[in-house]
Formats: structure tokens, C-alpha cells, sequence
């Protein structure tokens, strides 16, 4: 398996122009900030692709980078498994109750010899990471109040249903077996809404109760006081 490069293109042609001028792999190391293990593999990757200093014109950033880090044997831009249909798998990851571990299932039921689930998330981060650039953005902090929406869940009595085991569901929905439990035993039956309401009747009546038991001290301290017994 390949190294995974750390460098930048840049880096490394600084690394080959002080290399050439006759500069220690421990001083290059020093000056670009990394280990002289990593100057000493990349000066030898160098040297297997017959890349010297100065490079021509021939060798940009690209033609550099495959010439140093390409496997041997695979094309490049190639992979040696199946590729799944990224496009697609964006879109399907758009809709209600899909997720990665369903995607993959489905990819590896055409593809038994495809990729892992856990290189197919890597895969697919990559892809996505592709399509939605983002901007580096600082905060100052309490300044702003942001709200995440973890989108439409789907019913883990809809997933069992489907033959999906309860402890793979609750994993899922990210909670616990006790508490689907609990939550079906106190709002068995009930829609979304319906569990909604019950949970604003329960901390209506709390407040209700408190304000009976504050109302009911007041009487009893100006009764105290009336008797004289303060």
C-alpha cells in the first residue's frame, strides 16, 4: 500500500533544491518542519522516478505527484475495485431514512468483492467533500446560537418491522435499548405529535403543582401571622 503523502508539492521541491545543494536530510527536516524519516523517503521515492533538481517544465505539479506517489501496477486514477456510483449515492443519502450502512449493503449485493463499509465511508466523505467546499469561519464565543437539524428519523418500530434487529435500530437512532423501552412503555401508541403534547401536559401540570404548593405556604405564613405565632 502506498505512503500517504503529508507534503505539499511545494515542500517537496524546496526538499529536492536543498538536497542538490548539498544540505543534510536532519538540516531539511529542520527547515520544512517535518521528520528527517519523511525527507529521507521522499528523497528516495525521488531518486526511483529519476527526479532530480532543477525539474523542467515537463514535470508540474501533477506529473510530479504521480511519478512519486503512484502504485505500481494500477492506472492512475483507477482503483482495482468496483467504484460505486457516487452521484447516485449523493442522492439517495438526500432522501428520508437513508444512510451509508443501507448504501453499502445495497453496493455490496452487486459487488460482493467491492470495497469495505469502512473504505466506502471514507470513499464517500471524500467524494462529498468534492461537491461542497466549505469556508473557514471564526466565532467569537455566546455571540451566535447555531441550531443542527440531524434530519427525518426513520420509526424503529418501522425498522424492526423490516426485519432490522432492535439493537442495530437504537444504535441508529442513537439511543439506548433501556430507553426505547421506557419510551414505549410510557407513550406506546401515540404518534410524534401526540408523545409531543403529552410531554407539554406533564411539565404544564409540574408547574401548576409547584404554584398550588407555593400559594399554599403564602396562606399558611399570613395564617401564622394573623394567630401571632410568627
Amino acid at each position: 500500500m502506498p505512503a500517504r503523502r503529508e507534503l505539499t508539492m511545494r515542500q517537496i521541491k524546496q526538499m529536492l533544491r536543498l538536497a542538490r545543494d548539498g544540505v543534510s536530510s536532519r538540516e531539511i527536516g529542520r527547515t520544512l518542519g517535518i521528520a528527517r524519516s519523511t525527507v529521507q523517503d521522499n528523497l528516495a521515492r525521488a531518486s526511483a522516478a529519476g527526479l532530480t533538481w532543477p525539474l523542467g517544465p515537463e514535470v508540474p505539479d501533477a506529473v510530479l505527484e504521480q511519478r512519486l506517489f503512484a502504485r505500481t501496477g494500477v492506472k492512475q486514477g483507477m482503483r482495482r475495485l468496483p467504484e460505486p456510483d457516487w452521484p447516485s449515492i449523493v442522492r439517495e443519502m438526500r432522501r428520508p431514512g437513508v444512510n451509508l450502512t443501507v448504501l453499502w449493503e445495497e453496493y455490496r449485493e452487486t459487488h460482493p468483492e467491492g470495497y469495505g463499509y469502512s473504505r466506502f465511508c471514507d470513499l464517500y466523505r471524500e467524494f462529498e467533500r468534492r461537491l461542497t467546499p466549505v469556508m473557514r469561519q471564526h466565532h467569537a464565543a455566546g455571540d451566535k446560537v447555531f441550531v443542527d437539524y440531524s434530519g427525518k428519523k426513520v420509526g424503529i418500530e418501522v425498522q424492526t418491522a423490516q426485519g432490522k434487529s432492535l439493537a442495530l435500530a437504537c444504535k441508529e437512532a442513537e439511543i439506548s435499548e433501556q430507553s426505547y423501552y421506557r419510551w414505549r412503555k410510557e407513550y406506546g401508541g401515540l404518534q410524534a405529535d401526540q408523545a409531543r403534547k403529552m410531554k407539554d401536559l406533564e411539565r404544564e401540570n409540574a408547574r401548576l403543582r409547584r404554584l398550588v404548593a407555593d400559594l399554599s405556604l403564602e396562606k399558611q405564613v399570613l395564617a401564622d401571622g394573623a394567630s401571632g405565632n410568627l
